[in-house]
């Protein structure tokens, strides 16, 4: 394999590279795929709850080696860091998926690190 092959297989891993789970409950799991899917399954079942296809929702091209950004739980929202014209950094409601607020404006492009809450 040569190394362009490589590349474009790393960067378009469609395996999880990301989790990210509530420590007060445990049925549920978010995880962040390479490709910027964000999905929410339940940890006994193992169904697929929803899932949301950030670079497409919010219009940003993948980097390099793929999304590896872990998703921050805090209180009804998940984030996550798209990278995109319609949001950099997203808040989505844990429960539903649903975008609850996007940065606007920034169009900066994901990067190789997560976001900490920090009060």
């Amino acid at each position: 394999m040569n190394s362009e092959s490589n590349h474009e297989s790393r960067a378009t891993n469609h395996e999880p590279r990301t989790t990210s789970h509530e420590p007060r409950t445990t049925t549920r799991v978010y995880v962040f795929c390479g490709t910027g899917i964000l999905a929410c399954f339940n940890t006994k079942t193992g169904k697929k709850i929803w899932d949301v296809d950030t670079l497409k929702e919010f219009e940003a091209e993948n980097i390099t080696w793929g999304i590896t950004g872990s998703p921050l739980i805090d209180g009804q929202k998940v984030y996550c860091t798209p990278g995109g014209k319609k949001g950099t950094v997203v808040a989505l409601d844990k429960m539903t998926g649903q975008t609850i607020w996007a940065t606007t404006g920034l169009s900066e492009a994901s990067a190789y690190s997560q976001l900490v809450n920090r009060e």
